[in-house]
């Protein structure tokens, strides 16, 4: 099959979400002086030059990398008007306490500069500074990092509605972020947006390859752009990598083997001989602080926050950008659009690593999977105050098995599964669309019906340990609340154990409250499980 597009113009200025977040900084009465960090060539440059000259009545643009002679203001003197004055006697321009923004870019390569952002906000608060860098540089400069007296804003790639409006496609970015019910979304729109979504797989949301490819629709143009800054990024690890510099590379040239394994686990033997957690433990963190890569943790059982459970010695490693990660992969964009049972493998990392891309731009802090045995869900998210299981499905039949033990292993009353089908909702479950992702993590998807009765004549299965029982006075006590079984206030409940292979009933003592909540009592603790029926 053939990609056949229509020209479309340029659209010179492509909208950012974070905007809006810049130009609340700039109202603020107590705003400090700003870093808005991120990868190299998310748009952090062009964004800022474009809200200086939208917002103020000018901008200044000094660069520490294209004018090394600027270092030299900051190597002795900390003084923000003696900088100031110099600055305006070097560039022939005039900055004004609110009606200039000032951007420092690049501001790794002048340490001096970092450190003058302290005394521009303890000496010259009233003036807006805005800086752009590398974080791979400017993480390497902690002694000199003023903490407490600047503001901090992170800059992602461009996710699928910034894509989608940067296309002209405002209809249906606007559309999107409105969260419509299933019966709003026709099949003609529910197609379209897939078919852009499989686009923005091989394209993904760094600036100038998007606006190269709204541009020309050349993937060959495309791909020499990815490419390139894949390089880029190898580069930098040479120059800011220190002794992890093998290290970092390997891991990240490792990234499309991985997430095309069918559980995506990072494994560390498969990169160095006898190798440990301890041995990439560094460089993995490394690479996380500076947002190249997204760690999901692995949690051995539900909790909120999931961070309470988290194994960090087992994870998944996701790439910070999805158009990157195909081109990493080497696999042409055909791959995206064919089916094709021998590419299976890779088009689920690929999506996965699209549903990991968009939770984090929309505010996920942390990500994190579950595993038990044969059963694991792919993601878990803290949203609105709940551990939300997500599943990642990239064909059109597929099994919930892992998410139904989940759910019924804890009594979770709502999950997620993603993937290509129309969205539906139900009692205790969202099929989502890829091209709706981030509407899960802005709580647009939250289910709050805790106290609904299932009605299916299924029993509630909550299995338990140990670790489980809560000491009282009288022994032990297990409680199970009806928000979690779902079978009513009079609920009928059995207590089993497993000997051998089989569950076999014991006698337990069991009450019900007047709420539903299930208390089981015992003299000592054990592993068994509550079977929990209408």
């Amino acid at each position: 099959k053939r990609l056949i597009y229509k020209y479309k113009p340029i659209y010179h200025f492509m909208k950012r979400l974070i905007y809006e977040e810049l130009v609340d900084w700039k109202n603020d009465a107590n705003h400090k002086p700003l870093i808005l960090d991120g990868v190299r060539q998310c748009g952090k440059t062009y964004l800022l030059k474009q809200f200086g000259s939208k917002e103020f009545k000018n901008c200044v643009y000094c660069n520490f990398e294209e004018s090394p002679e600027l270092n030299e203001l900051f190597d002795s003197n900390m003084e923000p008007s003696k900088i100031i004055r110099d600055i305006e006697l070097l560039k022939s321009v005039r900055i004004v306490a609110g009606d200039t923004l000032l951007i420092m870019d690049e501001i790794q390569e002048c340490e001096p500069a970092i450190t003058s952002l302290k005394y521009f906000h303890e000496h010259m608060p009233e003036l807006h500074v805005a800086c752009a860098g590398s974080l791979l540089g400017i993480m390497k400069s902690k002694a000199s990092f003023p903490v407490g007296k600047i503001d901090t804003k992170h800059m992602f790639p461009m996710n699928f509605c910034e894509y989608l409006m940067a296309e002209g496609e405002k209809s249906l970015a606007e559309f999107i972020q409105s969260d419509p019910d299933p019966d709003e979304i026709s099949k003609p729109v529910h197609e379209t947006l897939l078919r852009l979504t499989r686009d923005y797989c091989i394209v993904g949301g760094m600036p100038e390859i998007v606006q190269t490819w709204i541009s020309h629709h050349d993937i060959n143009k495309v791909d020499s752009l990815q490419k390139e800054l894949l390089q880029n990024y190898e580069r930098d690890f040479a120059k800011h990598g220190g002794n992890m510099v093998e290290m970092l590379t390997s891991i990240w040239t490792s990234l499309p083997s991985f997430l095309s394994r069918e559980n995506r686990k990072f494994i560390f033997k498969d990169l160095k001989k006898d190798g440990r957690s301890e041995d990439f433990r560094d460089p993995v963190q490394w690479l996380t602080n500076a947002h190249l890569i997204y760690k999901v943790n692995h949690i051995k059982r539900h909790a909120y926050p999931p961070s309470t459970e988290q194994d960090d010695t087992q994870y998944k490693l996701y790439m910070c950008d999805i158009g990157l990660l195909r081109a990493m992969a080497g696999h042409p964009a055909g791959v995206m659009i064919t089916e094709n049972d021998d590419t299976h493998l890779y088009k689920g990392g690929m999506y996965e690593n699209l549903t990991v891309c968009e939770l984090m731009s929309a505010g996920a802090e942390n990500l994190y999977y579950w595993k038990d045995g044969k059963y694991e869900v792919d993601l878990i998210s803290a949203i609105d105050g709940k551990s939300v299981p997500i599943e990642v499905k990239s064909g059109t039949n597929f099994s919930m098995e892992s998410l139904n033990r989940y759910q019924n292993k804890y009594g979770i009353t709502w999950g997620v599964v993603v993937s290509k089908s129309v969205p539906k909702r139900t009692d205790s479950r969202a099929l989502i669309p890829f091209y709706l992702v981030e509407n899960i993590q802005r709580k647009k998807t939250a289910h709050t019906n805790d106290d609904y009765i299932n009605t299916s004549g299924m029993p509630y299965e909550f299995m338990f340990n140990k670790d489980d029982w809560i000491e009282d006075k009288d022994g032990f006590e297990l409680i199970i609340p009806m928000k979690k079984h779902h079978r009513g206030s009079t609920p009928k409940c059995s207590i089993q154990r497993k000997k051998g292979n089989a569950w076999s009933d014991i006698v337990a003592a069991i009450s019900v409250k007047d709420n539903g909540d299930v208390i089981i009592s015992a003299n000592k603790r054990f592993d068994g499980r509550a079977m929990i029926r209408l």
